[in-house]
């Protein structure tokens, strides 16, 4: 996820949400656009955002973890027609795989040097570079299988951080 913009806070009128640098950012509003940040700094954002932070597992696993299509799927399952929310309660009830707190550093390390190699290449080649690039290895997150030492999440094992700003 790209930040495309940064607000001062103080000029919104609106309930906000505090966020604090490795937390997950996950927009709720329209789940089907693939809303989501890795903070890199300390903020407020719209309460229209989750602030999610992993119980078990590192803020970088999560960042992609939200992105496989497993999580997409269960965070789209919405309520409201005109403005469609994800349910927090419905993704809660989900379980997700991980793996050991090691691996879970090495897959995440090893993503975020794609995504930096494709955001080059962006850079060099416009239209490439893009989400898609890269999906199918996010997407290996949601495929690991089988007996790999890996341990179930329920989803209500990451919290969902709502805070207000004052």
């Amino acid at each position: 996820g790209k930040l495309l913009d940064i607000f001062n806070s103080r000029e919104q009128q609106s309930i906000k949400n505090k966020f604090n640098t490795g937390d997950v950012l996950f927009g709720k509003l329209r789940p089907y656009l693939r809303k989501f940040f890795l903070a890199s700094f300390d903020g407020v954002c719209s309460s229209e955002i989750w602030v999610l932070r992993g119980k078990y597992i590192s803020s970088a696993y999560l960042y992609y973890l939200i992105q496989t299509d497993k999580f997409y799927e269960v965070s789209n399952i919405t309520f409201g027609s005109k403005m469609p929310r994800a349910d927090w309660d419905f993704i809660a009830s989900f379980s997700f795989q991980y793996p050991s707190q090691k691996e879970q550093e090495k897959i995440a390390k090893f993503l975020s040097l794609i995504d930096e190699k494709l955001n080059d290449i962006g850079y060099i080649v416009p239209g490439l570079g893009d989400a898609g690039d890269r999906e199918c290895l996010v997407e290996r997150l949601g495929d690991i299988g089988g007996p790999h030492g890996l341990a179930e999440l329920p989803g209500d094992d990451v919290t969902a951080v709502i805070v207000e700003d004052r």
